[in-house]
């Protein structure tokens, strides 16, 4: 993994999971990222590629439901990110949630075992910024 940052966008699998999504800009696309996680059997490798792409997806749904992120992307980008094209329901919501909690708590992720090498205590900051986003009220 490409990594500048703790941040949702900041590597290349997440970036390639946006741009992939800027083709399709459905609630399926972005459901199959999460359940790729969430449908792992427990004690399953979570690949890196899938986790950092989940990561990306609960993004988007943060940002459905009225609770974007201040991201650092670049225009095209941010365009996808802050007018999703759906809005999140609380399934989904609670999907996202489930997803953020594993990828940062399941021993057998490898994006987790990558930031553990190191100092994780940015990189779970910012999943737990992401966590209270998803969880946080609705703008009014």
């Amino acid at each position: 993994m490409s990594a500048w940052g703790v941040g949702s966008f900041e590597n290349d699998s997440a970036l390639d999971w946006l741009a992939a999504y800027a083709e399709e800009r459905e609630e399926a696309f972005v459901r199959s990222a999460l359940e790729s996680i969430a449908d792992a059997a427990d004690g399953a490798f979570l690949e890196e590629t899938d986790a950092s792409s989940a990561i990306a997806a609960a993004e988007v749904v943060a940002s459905a439901a009225g609770r974007a992120t201040v991201a650092k992307l670049g225009e095209d980008d941010a365009a996808l990110l802050y007018a999703p094209g759906f809005k999140s329901s609380p399934s989904l919501v609670e999907l996202a949630v489930r997803v953020v909690e594993r990828v940062r708590d399941d021993p057998d992720c490898e994006l987790r075992q990558m930031w553990e090498e190191d100092d994780s205590s940015e990189w779970r900051a910012a999943l737990g910024e992401l966590l209270g986003r998803l969880h946080g009220p609705r703008p009014i």
